[in-house]
């Protein structure tokens, strides 16, 4: 990482390389096993539970987990590899609980549950090292089987339902608890529901659930609730399944479940905010209700544990980890524009992938108007990105088409592409000045960070290239970002016929 400083690459390369989101092709209305279920094997395996609760504390990178029915009152932590008993003091035991991470005040907020005696009103706060309990104003009712998403948008805890209560949302903004609709506003009364935040449209998504029968309708909060079932092709009508929403593919996925059948369903859904798809895979947990999962967002993997597949013994309390999915890189990549002649050319692209350490890559080039294309493998730079260098030699006179492939021979073992064969990126070859700034890290570029020429109207994202420059100085501006110290203004020399690249880091505060 680069701290405080920046790195100018040597003027005899050029970097093409311009970082924006492409969204490839994810689904049909029917998958297949593209997407995968993978089923993990621990050192650690917390004991057999159903009703329990699991979020995701996005700041340090674990998936916290608590309570559920057999499970006591021990607080659990899943690092991507391993579970681990924090060993610590938390609330009484309960079970069908509502538990979120506001990612605003970076803490884990537990409400109600049934603890075995009522279904209580009382409200817990986890920050990572210990369990306080808080008595905010305007407590809602006791209730259990209810839903919560935390709405960062709003920085706002939206909350719904539960067994015996009526159909008030209620919302806690980390001091007091308050009603937000009145009755009839929204969703009829239910339990058993599921709610998620959806961070690409700011809308909290709300299905399922039991009233007087189980309901298969679809809500969004957006500081009111709409209606938004699809006319067709929605999941079955059920209650107490796993939800949550996947960030990175931005959708909401949804596994198991349960009507009257005390089985449970063992089927993927994910919602795109248009349609519910089925997600066929080969490999997935067994039928299950009244289990538990997170977005883990820095692995980018839904962690599923536990639940139920009846009410006997034998059925009930699994103990088993799961995440989803485990489908083909994605590459994020601009296609590149302008190079040199006799000139090594960079073409590089960000590309994310589960199992990091395992991906594979490949600039697939042609010139202009030949039939065959030659390979090059890129190579891994920094963080998530990749680069592939075509030797001079190899540059041609006019113009250059290449396509990007990534594949994990260790994952799904499926090729993800940036253009094809058929429909190549196009590189123009000539001789100008260009200037190319880097940002990192990752999560300052995914949260706004931008840089512009002085003087310029547009912010640039990461990797964006600036053309047509005349020889000399030129200042560099960094867009401020909530919560972070931006790179100091720069000023750098440009030459003709080359292209300069600066590498620059933002700081969290």
């Amino acid at each position: 990482m680069f701290r405080n400083k920046i790195n100018k690459a040597p003027l005899g390369y050029l970097t093409v390389v311009a970082l924006v989101t492409l969204l490839l092709p994810m689904v049909a209305q029917t998958v297949p096993a593209q997407e995968k279920w993978v089923a993990l094997n621990p050192e650690h395996v917390p004991i057999g539970r159903d009703d329990h609760m699991m979020a995701f504390d996005s700041d340090n990178g674990l998936v916290v987990m608590f309570g559920g029915d057999n499970a006591g009152s021990a607080t659990w932590v899943w690092d991507g590899e391993d579970w681990r008993d924090l060993g610590i003091v938390g609330p009484a035991p309960r079970r069908e609980s509502a538990m979120i991470y506001d990612s605003v005040r970076k803490v884990v907020v537990m409400f109600g549950g049934y603890d075995y005696v009522i279904s209580n009103n009382s409200t817990w706060v986890f920050n990572g090292a210990e369990w306080y309990q808080v008595v905010p104003e305007g407590s809602p009712d006791g209730r259990s089987d209810h839903a919560m998403a935390f709405d960062s948008e709003r920085g706002l805890a939206i909350m719904f339902g539960g067994e015996g209560v009526d159909d008030a949302t209620w919302a806690y903004d980390g001091v007091t608890w308050y009603s937000i609709n009145a009755e009839g506003e929204g969703p009829s009364g239910r339990w058993g529901h599921k709610m998620v935040y959806d961070s690409e449209r700011k809308k909290i998504v709300l299905f399922g659930g039991q009233s007087s029968g189980y309901l298969n309708d679809t809500w969004e909060w957006d500081g009111s609730w709409t209606d938004v079932t699809p006319a067709e092709g929605n999941p079955p009508a059920m209650r107490d399944h796993a939800m949550v929403y996947d960030s990175r593919r931005k959708k909401v996925v949804l596994f198991g479940g349960r009507d009257d059948s005390l089985e449970g369903f063992d089927s993927t859904w994910e919602w795109d905010g248009v349609a519910w798809t089925e997600v066929v895979t080969a490999i997935k947990p067994s039928p299950r209700h009244e289990t538990a999962a997170a977005y883990d967002s820095r692995r980018d993997r839904m962690v599923l544990f536990g639940g139920s597949s009846g009410e006997s013994d034998e059925n009930r309390f699994m103990t088993d980890t799961w995440w989803y999915p485990n489908g083909p890189p994605l590459i994020e990549h601009d296609p590149a524009e302008g190079a040199f002649p006799a000139q090594p050319l960079e073409i590089g692209a960000e590309i994310f992938d589960y199992d990091e350490d395992s991906i594979k890559a490949w600039v697939h080039y042609r010139g202009a108007g030949e039939v065959s294309y030659l390979s090059v493998q890129m190579l891994r730079g920094e963080e998530d990105e990749f680069v592939g260098v075509i030797p001079a030699e190899l540059v041609p006179e006019s113009l250059l088409e290449y396509y990007i492939e990534a594949r994990d021979p260790k994952g799904s073992g499926v090729s993800s592409f940036a253009g094809s064969p058929e429909s190549p990126y196009q590189v123009t070859i000539s001789d100008t000045g260009l200037l190319q700034v880097y940002i990192r890290p990752r999560k300052a570029r995914r949260t706004g960070a931008r840089w512009r020429v002085f003087g310029a109207k547009e912010w640039l994202k990461s990797g964006a290239v600036v053309r047509k420059l005349e020889p000399g100085e030129v200042t560099i501006q960094f867009s401020k970002l909530k919560g972070w110290f931006k790179p100091p203004k720069l000023i750098l020399e440009v030459v003709n016929g080359r292209k300069t690249v600066y590498r620059a880091e933002y700081l969290r505060k």
